[in-house]
């Protein structure tokens, strides 16, 4: 008896913890066009007081700047270039326990959004249901974690990691259908 009302009240929490992570997940990814999720980039980049050089990498440290960007689905996808993904290694390198999350991105995915194309490294189980849900052309909620980028001989080229879909017109503060893994956290901050 003592067992089976130990495993109900396991059972009970890991429902509640389920019912309250869609919003958490929602809450924690504002309105952000990919211009502004670079902006941001950008203002912590220039804090740093040091002019960026061809080569250099930048982790954006925060996991509360990513946001729910707005992007026309195109249907296009490719392996991620080698560049791209030695930089999600790294990312994920950054962060205490986040050694398996690299593997969750092996493909990206062409959106467009304010007149330019993104091509963007999708998980893997969110991407599976690409096809099921999406149409080209059709309007998609992404839910990205701004996690920096490298800088090119003239410009910055900006990873924003997809973890999430939905329609984009899903009501302000609902969570998106859960598709993919947890999340994990942000890489380090401190040494």
């Amino acid at each position: 008896m003592e067992t089976s009302v130990r495993l109900a009240n396991i059972l009970c929490a890991a429902l509640a913890a389920s019912l309250l992570a869609g919003p958490v997940l929602a809450e924690g990814f504002p309105a952000r066009s990919f211009d502004d999720l670079a902006a941001l980039d950008l203002r912590l980049i220039q804090e740093q007081k040091k002019k960026p050089e061809a080569g250099d990498l930048f982790f954006n440290p925060s996991p509360d700047d990513g946001g729910r960007a707005v992007a026309s689905y195109t249907g296009q996808s490719r392996p991620i270039d080698l560049r791209k993904q030695a930089f999600i290694i790294a990312f994920a390198s950054s962060g205490a326990g986040n050694e398996d999350y690299s593997r969750l991105y092996q493909r990206e995915y062409l959106f467009k959004a304010g007149g330019k194309d993104y091509w963007l490294p999708v998980q893997g189980q969110v991407s599976r249901y690409f096809a099921q849900e999406l149409k080209p052309g059709q309007p998609v909620a992404l839910y990205v974690r701004n996690a920096g980028g490298f800088r090119g001989a003239q410009a910055w080229d900006w990873v924003f990691l997809v973890e999430e879909f939905d329609n984009p017109n899903t009501p302000k503060g609902a969570p998106p259908a859960k598709k993919g893994p947890v999340i994990p956290p942000g890489p380090k901050t401190a040494v």
